[in-house]
């Protein structure tokens, strides 16, 4: 992730010199406007100090700035039936390999059932009627909670029919 902003400041006098801090940290830039990188998600400060030599005059202007992240993971991959039977089917999945991926939910016949970590690639729904079709839908969300674009992965299976002989 990195987004650039750019700040302007603007005086109604003439300034001989601009410094730009970010965190306190001085940028050397000596211009009345300033691009920055943020390359993480957090709360950061941004000050610029107007300086003018003439009458000794200065100035700050303080920005805060929350940046955060509205990328979606990738979608989990490979939903496959892993086993079933009269009362259970088992899904297992792929996880996206994002780098801030957290964890799924879990929608059953389009109804929340469970939200799993991301260490977590499988779910058993339990307690269904034999011979009875299920979908699940298995939705990728980030740390910053952000969800894996639609269409999200899905399947349909039934479980197990008990034969009468």
């Amino acid at each position: 992730m990195s987004d650039s902003v750019r700040f302007n400041a603007t005086a109604d006098h003439m300034i001989d010199t601009w410094s730009w801090f970010v965190d306190g940290i001085d940028k050397g830039n000596n211009n009345e406007s300033f691009i920055y990188d943020f390359s993480s998600t957090g709360m950061y400060e941004v000050k610029v100090e107007a300086f003018n030599n003439t009458n000794g005059t200065s100035n700050s202007i303080i920005w805060n700035v929350n940046v955060i992240d509205i990328t979606p993971p990738a979608n989990v991959s490979n939903l496959s039936i892993a086993d079933k039977g009269y009362t259970f089917i088992k899904w297992t999945w792929e996880n996206p390999s994002d780098k801030d991926f957290n964890g799924t939910r879990i929608l059953m016949d389009n109804a929340y059932a469970a939200t799993l970590p991301g260490t977590s690639n499988d779910y058993n729904a339990t307690g269904l009627a034999p011979g009875t079709p299920h979908r699940i839908t298995v939705v990728a969300f980030d740390n910053s909670g952000n969800n894996a674009t639609q269409p999200w992965p899905e399947n349909t299976s039934a479980t197990r029919q008990i034969l009468l002989r």
